[in-house]
């Protein structure tokens, strides 16, 4: 056989119709992502007028989850199951994670201390960008590290990648691709007074 031969139509028909299936399949999927999308916004935007930010950081984006786990669908809710499943384990706080970070990206270094019971205290060291403090929980599930402020508390939550350097380093990659590094603070100890003479 040529490749020039004619093929006839009857050889054709399954390869074709799996083809349409697949196309047909692409194009709905597509439009259901697309719903889904705009479901899962109308819901958030519900939920942010329902849900009280009269609490503390994570209990907001507790009741924010649930609120919206509840009116979403299941397909919404499939797509946002990272989200969920990062809430859902805080508290969480890693003991490699826990003690004084400085953080640096260009024009602004914070210092942070990161606490057992998950929650952190964030201070401006040298910063052009924001002279604010915030207090609030912070957690880790797999590669994801969670931010909850109480000072500004939006949806979705502050979800990074996080990958260690060594034990001493590790940097977090924000949602637009930005890369914050962060480096151990070692604080100097104070010198033993010598005892008194006799």
């Amino acid at each position: 056989m040529k490749l020039t031969d004619h093929i006839s139509w009857r050889n054709t028909l399954p390869l074709r119709l799996v083809f349409y299936a697949f196309f047909a399949l692409f194009i709905l999927f597509n439009m259901l992502a697309g719903l889904s999308s705009v479901n899962a916004g109308k819901n958030t935007l519900n939920c942010v007028a329902e849900v009280s930010k009269n609490t503390g950081a994570l209990e907001h984006a507790k009741e924010m989850a649930a609120c919206i786990r509840q009116k979403n669908g299941f397909l919404e809710n499939w797509r946002m199951r990272s989200t969920f499943q990062v809430i859902d384990t805080m508290p969480n706080a890693p003991k490699e994670f826990v003690g004084t970070w400085r953080s640096g990206q260009s024009n602004c270094i914070y210092r942070h201390e990161l606490g057992e019971d998950g929650g952190f205290v964030s201070t401006p060291m040298k910063c052009n960008m924001s002279n604010s403090h915030y207090r609030g929980k912070w957690g880790v599930h797999k590669d994801k590290m969670i931010w909850l402020a109480n000072e500004v508390k939006i949806w979705p939550p502050d979800i990074n990648t996080v990958r260690w350097i060594d034990k001493d380093s590790f940097t977090l990659t924000e949602f637009n691709g930005t890369v914050t590094e962060f480096s151990r603070v070692y604080e100097k100890s104070s010198p033993v007074a010598p005892p008194p003479a006799r």
